[in-house]
């Protein structure tokens, strides 16, 4: 077949293998394929990449729970670098928010100072 038709093939196969990949994390399918649609580079992460940003997560007192609740309603956490995440979330925190307000309204990552 032409190289053009192969494109959604291949796109629809690493989507399936990143499916797979993300369910190791505790995401369902259905997060799972929302995270691939509104961040489609995901595709291009490492496990290792994803596993370290849930680390970022857990070492500041979040459950593993609320990490992926807060990466799968804000995929676009995974494009960010992790000190940036560390330094929004202390920002945060010195302006009295919890960590159970911070998971529960994660466009609080969005806000600038």
């Amino acid at each position: 077949p032409p190289r053009s038709t192969l494109f959604p093939y291949t796109t629809l196969f690493r989507s399936k293998n990143k499916v797979r990949e993300l369910n190791q994390f505790g995401f369902n399918k259905l997060d799972s394929f929302y995270i691939i649609k509104i961040y489609p580079y995901i595709l291009d992460l490492s496990t290792e990449k994803i596993k370290n940003k849930f680390g970022v997560f857990t070492s500041l007192g979040f459950l593993k729970k609320e990490a992926q609740s807060i990466l799968a309603s804000n995929p676009i956490l995974f494009s960010i670098d992790n000190s940036t995440i560390q330094k929004r979330i202390k920002y945060f925190e010195d302006f009295g928010y919890s960590i159970n307000d911070i998971s529960c309204c994660s466009s609080l990552f969005y806000q600038s100072k």
